[in-house]
């Protein structure tokens, strides 16, 4: 990170949060020291967190319940932007990003039935998954300075967000594997890679919400193999499939239940630490949220029946 960004973020985020409803519900949202979390359901409830405040993402010239419910977030690596969508009409949504300095919102090219959208590292480029009516998924790129869009690789799953290497060279992304058994409702996932210079795919893992390390090492996943609905393991490989290990297992309830982890493994700016979303109550859909210390190997709960943490940026 350049110096001085952490500052401007800093700032810009003082300067918004004066004009902006605060809440610290510290039961209900992560915090962490020194960064910025983007937390929340998507475009209708996200919010960027810091050690002490909360700035409410609202959509301008328009109320939360206009928006899409089901579109995967991304923050950018320096904390200054937010990729999302908002709802249009009916099946299609609009590629959005905000400006946390500007204040001000981004609408890009209207889709159907956009999934997720990813902002590079440079905060150029949106990778997106979108999926017309009876069509495949399709991952595609958009350069936010001319506005257009290319398509990458398809078919891919639409249940997770692509996760860009941070040379913004390759992306990784989920596909869908036919089930085991057809007669069981259970899906099955593979995480691939694509080189978006040559158009090269390569499979580096079973499993589930890939999440490229800043370091470019690894990629952190889900492994849901037999498990509906979300992981019992955080699992981290090499970016050409290499080296697979266990990071670490879902912890177990006070009566030896074991929980689920959802929704991709957020990195700390620095690579050593992971956030983990595990799903504490599947009606009202709260998370726990847990720290991993990777090089400890400690898993500590931060946060306890809260909303998922999508996104970690440095604040200096």
């Amino acid at each position: 990170m350049k110096h001085g960004i952490g500052s401007v973020i800093c700032c810009s985020l003082c300067l918004l949060l004066c004009l902006t409803d605060i809440e610290a519900k510290r039961d209900e949202l992560a915090r962490l020291p020194g960064s910025v979390l983007l937390v929340g359901y998507g475009p209708t409830n996200l919010q960027l967190t810091t050690s002490t405040e909360t700035l409410k993402l609202q959509p301008a010239g328009g109320e939360p319940s206009d928006w899409g419910h089901h579109v995967l977030p991304s923050l950018s690596q320096n904390g200054k932007v937010v990729a999302s969508g908002r709802l249009k009409a009916a099946g299609r949504e609009a590629i959005v990003t905000y400006a946390i300095a500007e204040k001000k919102w981004t609408e890009y090219a209207e889709v159907y039935n956009l999934w997720s959208v990813s902002i590079s590292s440079d905060g150029t480029k949106l990778a997106f998954v979108s999926e017309e009516k009876g069509k495949s998924a399709l991952l595609q790129v958009l350069d936010t300075k001319t506005g257009t869009s290319v398509v990458v690789t398809d078919p891919v799953s639409v249940h997770a967000a692509p996760s860009w290497s941070p040379d913004d060279q390759r992306i990784a992304y989920q596909v869908d594997l036919p089930a085991r058994d057809p007669r069981i409702d259970h899906r099955e996932f593979a995480i691939n890679v694509v080189e978006l210079s040559t158009a090269k795919t390569w499979k580096v893992a079973n499993g589930q919400n890939p999440s490229w390390s800043p370091s470019g090492e690894w990629i952190a996943y889900l492994d849901t193999s037999g498990n509906p609905g979300g992981g019992t393991r955080c699992m981290a490989v090499r970016p050409n499939g290499n080296d697979v290990k266990t990071l670490v297992e879902v912890p177990r309830g006070l009566f030896g239940q074991k929980g689920q982890f959802v929704w991709a493994p957020v990195w700390s700016p620095s690579s050593t630490k992971l956030l983990l979303n595990e799903v504490a109550n599947w009606e009202a859909w709260t998370m726990n949220i847990h720290l991993l210390d990777l090089t400890t190997h400690k898993l500590t709960r931060k946060v306890g029946s809260g909303v998922p943490v999508l996104g970690w940026a440095e604040l200096k």
